[in-house]
């Protein structure tokens, strides 16, 4: 199994490595973990067929920076924003001219609110945001749209 994929076993499954006989953690190169944190889930890899996107000149480029709690609309008040909002906003920043988004840190952190600098898994996507695939979605529908898309 590597970085949590294994097509032999359901997208989901939440795993652990039993270190030196007595300790379990989580792998550190786990893209996807459990709600908790504590554990890491199996991940089967995001289909990118279709996605043509190149990058344009920099002196084209038009660049937004956005907070997902800032620039999405929340589902309900005290939750954050999650990437399949901003996905819903990236038509209207295009019609404003932006043709490329950076978007803040994405790694997993502890609690559901936060810029984001202050990591507790360098590989796993924040759950409060979404699903590694809903963050891939961002980017795709993005460069469908002629974004790119920024990782801070």
């Amino acid at each position: 199994m590597v970085c949590g994929t294994c097509p032999e076993r359901p997208p989901g499954q939440q795993y652990k490595y039993f270190l030196n006989g007595s300790t379990y953690s989580r792998t550190p190169a786990a893209p996807e973990l459990s709600e908790t944190g504590n554990s890491s889930s199996i991940y089967n890899q995001f289909n990118w067929t279709g996605d043509t996107f190149s990058t344009r000149a920099l002196t084209d480029t038009s660049c937004m920076k956005s907070y997902r709690v800032v620039f999405t609309i929340r589902v309900s008040p005290g939750s954050p924003g999650t990437f399949i909002n901003a996905t819903n906003k990236l038509a209207f920043w295009k019609q404003l001219g932006v043709s490329a988004v950076e978007v803040m840190p994405i790694n997993e952190f502890p609690g559901n609110f936060s810029w984001g600098y202050n990591p507790d898994d360098l590989f796993g996507v924040e759950s409060s945001y979404g699903s590694p695939d809903a963050f891939k979605n961002f980017v795709k529908t993005a460069h469908q749209l002629g974004m790119a898309v920024l990782v801070t």
